[in-house]
């Protein structure tokens, strides 16, 4: 602000806790920001569990992936959630994933992605309840694998004939 001797005023703010407005004013901004604190907790939370769900990676996600998620819903995939194979553990490799969803959904919307899009087996993660040992669980994951892989090319066959006669 400027008076007229052309001298700058500064607007200094005082809070007062001995003022009943100035208390009021302090205890409804630290209330607001301990609920915003809460829902954003919450948000990040819900958000977290739901971008983990099946739902999410092959129907909101993963659109261009259709053949893939469908194939992989009547192979021995269908009772295993993504996650438990295209993520690693830990936070780290939870981010790292998340940010390459990121380059991924740049390339969906740009539309230039491979097709059809070229799979490569997600690293083993053999968990000591599901085999009885990693050697039998590579064997299994890489017959699970090739199955898998085979029968989304037998879809994609159907797919395009279908598509054909149409």
């Amino acid at each position: 602000m400027r008076s007229g001797s052309g001298i700058q005023k500064h607007i200094v703010i005082k809070i007062d806790l001995s003022r009943a407005r100035d208390r009021k004013i302090l205890g409804i901004f630290a209330a607001g920001a301990v609920v915003l604190l809460f829902v954003t907790a919450l948000g990040s939370y819900q958000t977290y569990q739901y971008t983990e769900s099946v739902e999410f990676c092959g129907k909101k996600c993963h659109l261009p992936m259709e053949p893939e998620f469908v194939a992989s819903q009547h192979t021995a995939h269908a009772s295993v959630e993504c996650v438990a194979c295209h993520v690693g553990p830990g936070a780290a490799a939870y981010f790292k994933t998340k940010i390459n969803g990121v380059k991924q959904l740049y390339h969906t919307v740009r539309n230039d992605f491979d097709r059809p899009i070229r799979v490569s087996p997600p690293p083993i993660r053999a968990q000591p309840r599901q085999f009885a040992s990693n050697a039998i669980g590579q064997r299994n994951m890489s017959a699970m694998w090739n199955a898998l892989t085979n029968t989304i090319s037998q879809m994609r066959r159907t797919h395009r004939s279908l598509s054909a006669s149409y």
